[in-house]
């Protein structure tokens, strides 16, 4: 089994760069065109982050967690037990996946009260108010990728 170490390394890297890309996609580029007042950008924003969120977000974190738990069972709990950064990096990417996805809940009930027939000022105020927490979310998911970058990288001596 040591055999396919390489490739899953390979596979670990590329679906974490696909679940951070996807991550920083929606926040820097579409977070502009969810806060503005023209509708249909807004309307197009909507769904390209959904689309996002279904496609890109989701292959990658899954790409990379199952290949990252494929490594650990190849190499074994005793060599995991000793190796304190790749615990911490599996308890960050547990809570980063459950932020994106707190975030992808946000993203959903501001697009069904975008959809609605009645926007009047409070269903404004209430698309602000997920689309705030959204950004909350995106931005606690990035942070924590970003830690888990350096951990991958820089390992501190565990």
């Amino acid at each position: 089994m040591e055999y396919l170490m390489p490739a899953l390394k390979v596979l670990h890297i590329f679906g974490l760069i696909m679940w951070m890309g996807a991550a920083l996609i929606q926040y820097v580029y579409l977070s502009a065109f969810l806060e503005t007042d023209q509708l249909q950008s807004r309307e197009y924003a909507l769904a390209l982050a959904r689309r996002i969120n279904k496609t890109l977000l989701n292959a990658g974190w899954m790409v990379m967690f199952l290949s990252g738990l494929a490594m650990v069972y190849i190499y074994g709990m005793e060599w995991v037990k000793f190796r304190f950064y790749i615990q911490l990096k599996l308890i960050l990417a547990v809570v980063a996946i459950g932020m994106s996805h707190a975030g992808m809940g946000q993203l959903k009930k501001a697009q069904a009260v975008y959809k609605k027939d009645n926007n009047g000022m409070d269903d404004e105020k209430l698309y602000q108010q997920l689309i705030g927490k959204w950004k909350l979310f995106s931005v606690i998911t990035i942070v924590l990728q970003a830690l888990i970058v350096i951990l991958m990288t820089f390992r501190f001596g565990f």
